[in-house]
This record gives C-alpha cells, sequence and structure tokens, in this order.
C-alpha cells in the first residue's frame, strides 16, 4: 500500500470524536491506531467462515481410497478434530 492509499484508508476509517486525548499529540495518534487496529481485527474476526474439510481434502492427507467416500472411523476422526479446532478457534 503506496502512502497515498494508506491515508485514503486512515481518513476514510477513523473518527476522532471519541479520542480523548489532545489531537495530533503522542497519545492521541496511539488511541487512533489501537482504535483502527481494533477495527480490523474485528472485521477480520467477522469475516472469518470455517471451512470444513472434504472427502478429497482428507484423501490428500491420508492417502488416495479410489471413489470409495470417507466414512466410518476416519470421517470420526476428522469430524473430532474440526470440531476441537473450532473449539479452539472461537
Amino acid at each position: 500500500m503506496n502512502e497515498t492509499a494508506f491515508n485514503d484508508w486512515w481518513n476514510a476509517s477513523y473518527d476522532a470524536v471519541d479520542n480523548p486525548f489532545k489531537p495530533e499529540t503522542p497519545a492521541w495518534w496511539s488511541w487512533a491506531a489501537w482504535q483502527a487496529a481494533t477495527k480490523v481485527e474485528r472485521e477480520a474476526t467477522e469475516a472469518a467462515e470455517w471451512v470444513g474439510l472434504t472427502d478429497e481434502d482428507i484423501k490428500e492427507i491420508i492417502g488416495p481410497w479410489g471413489a470409495t467416500p470417507i466414512k466410518g472411523y476416519t470421517r470420526k476422526l476428522f469430524d473430532q478434530i474440526e470440531a476441537k479446532l473450532k473449539e479452539k478457534n472461537k
């Protein structure tokens, strides 16, 4: 991102109304940066969508099974791994 693009993003994304510090001081800029970082993190978290593993993904991990679907113990194992990862990433 070049300086102009950054400035356009910054000016469009930051509303100084709630900044409790004297404008243009280091504390004011620190508050502004914290607000921007919080917004970016929140937007990234909201945009994240869990995508589970397909049979093809599992076959890439454990080796090809031909046209046979992944089921039984193998599917259960991968479903449990996915559930644990989902839980840890909330």
